[in-house]
């Protein structure tokens, strides 16, 4: 199993880089034109490999309700590594808006509220293990689908403006869908780990 989620994000990742392979100038003006038919289309694999991990991290959750505080630190570090790759992203994107496309900075900043909410609500603590780990792992998975959600909407703007705009937001879309696809992908792969309760009994006869 392990071996095929990398393979989803692998398979992913490479699509997404396939898609910002330098063109001639020859073709600049096909590709910007097919641009938004393309991210659209990585996106769609995103969400679906998206809700078929989460859908997996939510049995392992159920599995795990029992005895909640053996997955809760596993929870805790993924929910922990999301938040950080959501702050450098949006540090970074902020940077490159501010200084090198200001005309997106409409659009960028009502993004950047609602990741900085996404942020702002799996930093919050829970107190119960058992509430604590159906939090937090709700909390991640709506994360998540707030960055592909806003990335989405951003791309649909794309007929709107400039070549040069539609570049940058094609360059952060791919970006965010790398950072979606490793986060789902690294806490399933952590739950998967987590030896349930019948299994630690067992192991223990």
């Amino acid at each position: 199993m392990k071996s095929a989620l990398v393979i989803v994000l692998a398979t992913a990742l490479v699509i997404a880089e396939a898609k910002v392979a330098p063109t001639s100038a020859k073709n600049d003006a096909h590709t910007t034109a097919q641009e938004p038919v393309q991210l659209s289309e990585i996106l769609s694999q995103a969400q679906a490999n998206i809700n078929d991990l989460t859908n997996q991290i939510n049995q392992h959750i159920r599995t795990h309700l029992d005895n909640p505080e053996s997955a809760v630190n596993v929870v805790k570090e993924h929910s922990n590594n999301f938040v950080t790759a959501l702050q450098n992203y949006v540090k970074n994107v902020s940077e490159e808006v501010k200084n090198k496309s200001p005309e997106l900075e409409n659009l960028w900043t009502d993004i950047k509220g609602k990741l900085t909410k996404v942020v702002e609500d799996l930093s919050s603590g829970v107190p119960e293990a058992q509430v604590q780990i159906n939090q937090l792992g709700a909390k991640f998975q709506e994360g998540v689908q707030v960055l592909i959600k806003e990335s989405d909407n951003a791309v649909k703007t794309l007929n709107d403006n400039s070549d040069k705009v539609q570049e940058n937001v094609a360059k952060y879309t791919k970006q965010a869908v790398e950072i979606a696809l490793q986060a789902v992908s690294s806490m399933n792969e952590g739950l998967q780990k987590v030896p349930t309760s019948a299994t630690a009994t067992a192991a223990a006869h």
